[in-house]
């Protein structure tokens, strides 16, 4: 099949470590006070479901086009979908858990963002390399780059 490829494990890995993150019940989740006060708990939704886009997206990112185009939707599409769904499975049947609609917008927004990037920019080549334990620039990234 033609959406299936290896290089997603890395996305399937990170789908189920959010399992895990949002669907464990409240009461054995840490509680920090200052966290919750300054909405922090926003921030890391909304990179939670931004990672999780990138980690589908990005192995696709050579692909033709069209197709390319329609797997950057699919993506989101499944993203904000999984957003609304964990909510409403935290609200309805995790216990000392509670869905909440910023939550879920958070979830939207990580999403959304790395949509936007990927429409506009379109990288096939991103501006950084990982080599060993280090990360880099990317020397084809530089040769692209438009002086400003």
């Amino acid at each position: 099949m033609v959406f299936l490829k290896k290089d997603l494990r890395w996305g399937q890995i990170w789908f189920v470590i959010t399992l895990l993150l949002l669907f464990t019940p409240g009461n054995e989740l840490p509680t920090i006070t200052w966290f919750e006060k300054y909405y922090c708990d926003k921030i890391v939704h909304a990179t939670i479901f931004g990672v999780l886009a990138f980690l589908f997206i990005y192995p696709r990112r050579k692909d033709e086009v069209e197709l390319k185009n329609l797997w950057v939707f699919i993506v989101l599409m499944a993203c904000l979908i999984y957003a609304i769904a964990s909510e409403m499975i935290q609200h309805l049947f995790i216990p000392h858990r509670t869905g909440d609609i910023l939550d879920f917008l958070a979830d939207s927004v990580g999403a959304l963002v790395v949509f936007l990037w990927f429409r506009t920019h379109n990288y096939e080549v991103l501006p950084w390399v990982v080599e060993g334990d280090t990360m880099k620039a990317n020397p084809e990234y530089l040769k692209k780059k438009k002086p400003l």
